[in-house]
């Protein structure tokens, strides 16, 4: 999935997934299964896209939502190292790469 934010696109097929934590959310008849998913773009971006699992009603349909939302290098090491966050590879235990 890929979706284009302020001129930038953010691809999930072409970005390094770094975690995921998965959660209900509730209201006052039922609970939505929810996950977010944090990537890390090529060129070092960072962005969750959260999807939200919906009941249509009685017949049994189900909708997902997919929200995309960009976040900065602090929010994302926060992110990552948050409570009971799945994490796939964490980019800010690796020590930073030499540039000549």
């Amino acid at each position: 999935m890929k979706r284009a934010i302020d001129g930038a696109v953010y691809d999930t097929d072409t970005s390094t997934k770094l975690g995921r934590f998965e959660y209900e959310m509730c209201n006052r008849r039922q609970a939505f299964p929810c996950n977010d998913t944090l990537y890390q773009t090529r060129g070092g971006a960072f962005f969750v896209v959260g999807e939200l699992e919906m009941d249509l009603g009685d017949g049994g349909d189900r909708a997902t939502s997919i929200l995309y939302e960009v976040i900065g290098d602090w929010d994302a090491q926060e992110w990552i190292s948050s409570g009971e966050v799945e994490t796939f590879h964490n980019p800010f235990d690796d020590p930073r790469q030499a540039v000549a």
